[in-house]
């Protein structure tokens, strides 16, 4: 069963938020979210942008108070807060299983499943056959050892590592070791104990168990590349009562406690998992990333039948930053009302005289040098555009609709952006300056006055291009066939089934029945999604929001909201862990390039002093740190005995990832310095080549 637990929890992350019908409509934002104006603003004050004043400061609001905090799964009670990276794990396995074989069996009879599905287990009578236990019951997952009340969780915990990487381990409540023993013989082959119990052996496999606490047992497979005994002793740690209960930290509680119920769960802790890297990153780097754990400690998702949501825990600082990127200055312009109900519409916020402060405020400290390029790049845009930051506030409300129409035949999706106007004669004045300067800049563009549907606008020809103002809504409609007088007066429209479009959010989503069903969906696929549809959401439009409250940003709910939490859950962390390692390795890039920004001035120093420039140093260290190694080099002496070396101070006083060369060319003049390294051991490698020659760095493979 150990082995089966991962597709599982894929499997109830992915659609366990599925609703019947009658899903409940999505709750209301809280009152607090449109506080009186008179309430003290909780954004900082922006710093003064230089090109022109900012308009006066819009009405004041309270920030909107955090959903309450709910109950953390039983699990977290028994995690360091201090060294668990993260988790993914389910609870009320029973109730998760049934909800997915009962959403199976809608596909099914809508012959929407591929044909080998097991017809079995969609029949309670041959699903225990089948399976060898009926996994939709308490007494089903008894029957193969194990508590499904508790569930089951994979944990990475940064103290138990095989290379750079936490090995994970499974924490799992044991009703019966010896039906459990007979499960996994089923699923792996024959399993024998060693160790007394402590180890399981199944062919090729190992297992090492570990009792930890609260009746929870932790199940390690051991990677075929480490050593069982060496990582016994790390599992034990792993095991022992935490110092710092993650449930009770307080920084994390409010990313963590997301649900009550069955329900798949997961969790980020920022501060382990900055450790796993922060020891090899170069000290300029080191500092910015740990004034970012700071700001951002911890992210969560809970997802069970119906409901979802995620959270990104932030602190004051990081939240008033943001405010002033994504917090529309208001007031608020209803825009629902001008889209068609056949589009999907996503509405994001813009505080567009303070966002690139915003920006700037979220850069560390320590990069002092990265702020100056954004507060450069802030007072660079006026100019640019030719329209101040005061005339754009004065102008727009910061609300932003995108809608897009399905594709009609082979042609390309419509396209419409709706912007909310603040002050009419002011937007007018804006649409103009810009749509003169576009014209300007592209041969052909011809700018014509017009009117639709009553109202004033103009179109662009050469670009495809209409823009229109409806009272306080600019409709700008993007296509040679995109009619902007269906968004005058759309009926029917979003305005009774999103009313997030409207609200004081981050972000918001909407799309309904009738967009989903002109999506051309190949077969049999379409009839899956179709009948998925039909199966969650009925006849209702489905929204979603991400508000940013007294807590960070939240995204979830009941019904529609946590349906579509839950798969921006699968996305967001199919974007950000990817993304996270990328980071890494552009800190250990930035690395190679300081160091031989700092070689060359050595060598230029060793040239004034003695006339001549030092003799050819050969790739250092001699060997690669690869593939018996992770990639990484620590200093020893002996490697940088070379007189080259010993003259230019080179050996490196940290973790390294790249190994240095020297080579000065026949003429005695120029030279040339080189670092390569093999980032993740693959067998490609990054170059990077340093010449004398004009001050040139040229990078191969930079990521490699």
């Amino acid at each position: 069963m150990i082995r089966s637990a991962p597709p599982l929890l894929l499997l109830a992350s992915a659609l366990a938020a599925c609703s019947p019908k009658d899903t409940p409509a999505p709750p209301t934002a809280p009152a607090a979210d449109a506080a009186p104006a008179a309430a003290a603003d909780a954004r900082p004050v922006a710093a003064p942008i230089a090109d022109a004043a900012v308009a006066a400061a819009p009405p004041a609001r309270e920030e909107p108070p955090a959903p309450p905090l709910l109950d953390a799964p039983a699990l977290a009670a028994h995690l360091d807060a201090e060294q668990v990276v993260g988790f993914v794990g389910a609870e009320g396995l029973d109730a998760l299983a049934a909800h997915l074989l009962g959403f199976l069996d809608a596909l099914g009879a809508a012959k929407a499943v591929p044909p080998d599905a097991p017809a079995e287990l969609f029949d309670p009578k041959k699903r225990a056959a089948a399976l060898g236990f009926d996994p939709t019951t308490v007494e089903g997952w008894a029957a193969v050892g194990l508590d499904a009340t508790a569930g089951v969780a994979v944990v990475a915990d940064r103290r138990l590592r095989v290379g750079e990487t936490p090995a994970p381990v499974a924490w799992v409540k044991i009703a019966d070791r010896a039906k459990l023993l007979a499960a996994l013989s089923r699923l792996l082959g024959a399993v024998r104990e060693a160790d007394d119990g402590a180890t399981l052996i199944a062919g090729d496999r190992t297992l090492l168990l570990q009792a930890g606490p609260g009746g929870w047992t932790l199940v390690l497979p051991v990677p075929a590349t480490a050593d069982a005994a060496a990582l016994r002793p790390l599992l034990a740690q792993v095991a022992a009562p935490p110092k710092a209960p993650l449930a009770d930290a307080a920084d994390l509680a409010g990313a963590l406690r997301l649900g009550r119920g069955p329900r798949a769960y997961g969790f980020l802790g920022a501060a382990p998992l900055a450790a796993l890297a922060t020891a090899e990153l170069p000290p300029e780097v080191r500092a910015g990333v740990d004034w970012s754990v700071q700001q951002m400690p911890a992210a969560g998702f809970a997802v069970g039948p119906g409901r979802g949501a995620i959270r990104l825990q932030m602190e004051a600082h990081a939240r008033a930053a943001l405010g002033r990127i994504v917090r529309a200055p208001g007031p608020l312009v209803a825009l629902a009302a001008h889209v068609p109900v056949e589009q999907v519409a996503v509405r994001y916020s813009l505080d567009v005289g303070r966002f690139m402060d915003g920006v700037a405020d979220l850069v560390p400290p320590s990069l002092g040098a990265q702020r100056g390029q954004v507060l450069i790049a802030k007072n660079a845009l006026p100019p640019l555009i030719g329209v101040s930051y005061a005339d754009l506030e004065a102008a727009l409300s910061g609300q932003v609709v995108v809608a897009v129409a399905p594709p009609v035949g082979a042609g390309r999706p419509g396209v419409t952006m709706l912007i909310g106007v603040r002050e009419a004669a002011a937007a007018d004045r804006v649409v103009k300056t810009l749509l003169d300067r576009a014209v300007k800049r592209e041969p052909g563009a011809q700018l014509e006055p017009i009117e639709v549907a009553g109202h004033k606008g103009f179109r662009v020809a050469g670009l495809e291009l209409t823009v229109v103002r409806a009272g306080k809504v600019l409709i700008a409609a993007l296509g040679a066939g995109n009619d902007a007088a269906r968004f005058v007066a759309p009926e029917p429209n979003l305005a009774a089934g999103a009313p997030s479009i409207d609200e004081d959010v981050v972000f918001g989503a909407a799309v309904g029945p009738a967009f989903f069903a002109a999506l051309p969906k190949p077969e049999p696929a379409g009839r899956a999604l179709d009948v998925a549809w039909k199966r969650l959401m009925g006849d209702a439009l489905l929204q979603t929001s991400m508000r940013l409250d007294a807590r960070g940003l939240f995204m979830g709910g009941e019904g529609a909201a946590g349906t579509a939490a839950a798969g921006l859950v699968l996305t967001t962390a199919a974007v950000a862990i990817p993304a996270f390692v990328k980071y890494v390795n552009k800190s250990k890039a930035a690395q190679a390039r300081l160091t031989l920004s700092r070689l060359a001035q050595a060598v230029e120093a060793h040239r004034l002093e003695t006339g001549a420039l030092p003799a050819a140093a050969p790739l250092t260290p001699a060997q690669s740190a690869c593939p018996e190694g992770d990639g990484r080099y620590t200093p020893r002496a002996e490697d940088w005995a070379h007189p080259t070396w010993q003259a230019l101070d080179a050996m490196p006083t940290d973790t390294f990832y790249h190994r240095l060369a020297f080579e000065p060319a026949a003429d005695g003049q120029h030279f040339t310095l080189k670092a390569v390294g093999d980032l993740d051991c693959d067998g490609a490698v990054s170059t990077f080549t340093w010449s004398s020659d004009g001050g040139a760095l040229t990078v191969t493979d930079e990521l490699e």
